[in-house]
């Protein structure tokens, strides 16, 4: 969020200091599903209902705008090599995987699955995550 100043620390968060926590700033649009950090630690990926927004974690400056849409992020996870981006959208009657090059914003592969719906006996997908030799995504 710009503006929003950002102390410098160097203190790793442990049990014994989780009293100290304070919300610096609120980030994104939508309501809030799902927070990624980038292997490298540079970028914030937060998925919301209104879609993805990518922050530069030096400075805490948007970087990219991914999706603008009406289906809620519920899930998303960079590839070890953090160029990629996995997200998932649970609908009503299916999912929709979509895989993201994030260097040059483009929409690299969509995968659709369909299921029966969240009532008695359906399903969604709640996790998805790249294996750590980048050769499988894992739904």
């Amino acid at each position: 969020m710009i503006g929003t100043p950002v102390p410098e620390s160097k203190i790793k968060i442990t049990s014994n200091n989780t009293q100290q926590l304070s919300l610096l700033a609120s980030w994104g649009q939508g309501v809030l599903s799902d927070v990624e950090y980038s292997p490298d630690g540079k970028l914030l990926a937060i998925g919301t209902t209104a879609g993805i927004v990518i922050y530069n974690t030096n400075n805490l400056q948007k970087r990219e705008f991914f999706l603008d849409t009406l289906i809620p992020i519920d899930e998303l996870t960079f590839n070890p090599a953090g160029s990629l981006l996995a997200v998932v959208s649970n609908g009503l009657s299916s999912s929709v995987i979509q895989i993201w090059d994030i260097n040059n914003q483009r929409l690299v592969k969509e995968f659709n699955s369909e299921f029966y719906g969240y009532g008695v006996g359906g399903s969604y997908i709640k996790k998805i995550e790249f294996s750590p030799d980048n050769t499988h995504l894992g739904i």
